[in-house]
């Protein structure tokens, strides 16, 4: 008689993975890297036997062996007056010296200034420098936009490179659009067009004003919503649009403000990118979005011509246009901002942002990795 043997499959102990977020702790009220770190923290917990914990850069001189992988969040300001912070790629050298040490992550999310003059371009070369440094202490880097991405994967030493776009800081508040037109006072009739950011000086202000002016001038009833905290003057603004400008606002608050809209303008000078929160929010809630191709646009977003209409940056004429197109055609607008939407649910929401970076980290030849 043969005995019977029975072969239990092989177990593989599960993966655990130790997550620094390391982003300089900021006082404002609106912070979107602070915003941005905090929400992919939540996103990377939610993976099975992922922790993720927000550390500021004094904690890289501590203990940085307990974690796996330290992601350091980077746009230069975060960390010394006019970007100037030789101590944080000093910080990273010692921790790569480290026995035991823990992959070193940079995520750039902006990298220098522009050198547009003599200030600037004091600024910038030591922004560069500092930059190259950090470079060269990571193990992995990441951008947040493609031209950033295949400039930083050029430099010597090679690392691996990959672009990570960012995704909406805001909670999802579709469900309280309606709600949300009613306290604005709009009916079905009206038209309520949104542009959302600072007073940086990093949009075409002028082409939301004569958007706005061109869709009343076509007869609809239309509501501006200049959404954000210590937002730009709008000037020159037809006494037929009527103005919404609420200032800062918490998430929620915000949220549901965002989804009233029906067509949401991003004229940024430098064109749309993956970098921008806030056009993410607007693609997240459905919102059939209006943009400038510059030079900084990914080709993603190029490619994407159902879900987000794109003009040169600087053809003022086209950027109106488009907007009146979709204000006033609502099943045009409607197909838009589906397709925002599809877009944003494939690569922009936080937990396929988790996913591509715990693949990208994760550390090599460990129990359970294949």
């Amino acid at each position: 008689m043969t005995e019977l043997v029975v072969v239990e499959p092989e177990v593989k102990p599960r993966l655990a993975m130790r997550i620094a977020l390391v982003c300089s702790p900021s006082a404002a009220r609106v912070d979107g890297i602070r915003d941005y770190t905090s929400r992919l923290a939540d996103a990377l917990a939610l993976f099975d036997g992922v922790t993720a914990e927000t550390v500021g850069q004094h904690a890289l001189d501590t203990s940085p062996e307990h974690f796996d992988a330290i992601v350091v969040q980077y746009n230069p300001f975060m960390y010394g007056r006019w970007g100037f912070a030789p101590e944080l790629p000093l910080r990273l050298f010692h921790v790569r010296r480290r026995r035991g040490r823990p992959r070193i992550v940079l995520m750039v999310h902006e990298p220098f200034v522009p050198m547009i003059n003599w200030r600037w371009a004091l600024m910038g070369l030591w922004q560069r420098s500092q930059l190259r440094a950090l470079h060269a202490v990571a193990d992995v880097i990441f951008a947040s936009i493609e031209s950033w991405t295949e400039m930083l994967a050029r430099w010597r030493p090679h690392r691996p490179t990959h672009h990570l776009p960012v995704g909406s800081n805001l909670p999802d508040m579709r469900a309280a659009r309606s709600k949300a037109r009613q306290r604005l006072g709009a009916t079905g009739d009206t038209v309520v067009l949104a542009a959302f950011g600072t007073a940086h000086p990093g949009r075409h202000l002028n082409y939301i004003v004569q958007a706005a002016n061109n869709v009343a001038a076509g007869g609809a009833t239309v509501v501006l919503q200049n959404l954000g905290a210590d937002v730009p003057a709008l000037d020159e603004l037809d006494p037929r649009v009527r103005l919404s400008q609420p200032g800062y606002q918490e998430p929620i608050a915000l949220a549901r403000q965002l989804a009233a809209s029906d067509v949401f303008l991003a004229p940024f000078i430098d064109g749309v990118s993956t970098r921008r929160t806030t056009v993410m929010a607007a693609l997240q809630h459905g919102i059939a979005t209006v943009a400038t191709d510059g030079p900084l646009t990914d080709g993603l977003l190029r490619r994407s011509t159902s879900a987000i209409r794109l003009v040169p940056t600087l053809r003022r004429d086209l950027f109106i246009e488009a907007t009146v197109r979709l204000a006033l055609q609502n099943e045009d607008r409607e197909a838009v901002g589906r397709a925002g939407r599809q877009l944003y649910e494939e690569r922009f929401d936080w937990s396929g942002i988790a996913s591509q970076l715990i693949a990208c980290v994760r550390p090599r030849n460990r129990p359970g990795d294949r």
